[in-house]
């Protein structure tokens, strides 16, 4: 598990009603949600709320999602491509924090269900993730907080998939 020392974000949980379950899942991780709904793999992370961590595999159907979200249950993984990058930036928080901010932008928006607040990781050797700032049809803008140990910036061309839990 990555501990790097990141600004707080708040997010809304979304409550979600599954058979006999209730999840609490953050908003902006709901295709993430989604996906593992359709494959039904293990529990991961913040999912929450389950009597049982095994009760995941037990569920049935699909869970009951906001009308505006069910398209998610339906969509493929939404991969990406950094098309431009932005000079990465250190922020120092006090005298023993220091995080590198990075913008990129990348080649999917709202044609491809990228919304505001979603989180998207890095298919590199650091999977950094990063959040969508920015959104028009075609392409949207994500910011990256990483730590100081991180010896490059996102580059070009790297991929980006919905990020892990």
């Amino acid at each position: 598990m990555n501990c790097n020392p990141v600004p707080i974000v708040e997010d809304d949980l979304l409550i979600i009603p599954w058979n006999d379950q209730v999840l609490l899942v953050p908003h902006c991780m709901i295709h993430r949600f989604c996906i593992m709904a359709k494959e039904r793999p293990r529990l991961v992370g913040v999912l929450a709320l389950l009597r049982d961590p095994h009760d995941f595999k037990k569920l049935t159907g699909k869970p009951k999602l906001p009308p505006e979200l069910e398209s998610f249950l339906e969509l493929p993984e939404i991969r990406a491509t950094v098309m431009e990058v932005t000079t990465p930036v250190l922020e120092r928080h006090d005298k023993s924090i220091t995080i590198i901010k990075q913008d990129v932008t990348l080649n999917v928006g709202t044609d491809d269900h990228v919304f505001l607040g979603m989180k998207r990781q890095c298919k590199d050797r650091r999977n950094r993730l990063m959040r969508i700032t920015e959104i028009r049809q075609n392409s949207s803008i994500a910011r990256s907080y990483d730590s100081l140990e991180s010896d490059e910036p996102i580059k070009v061309g790297t991929r980006v998939a919905a990020a892990k839990w």
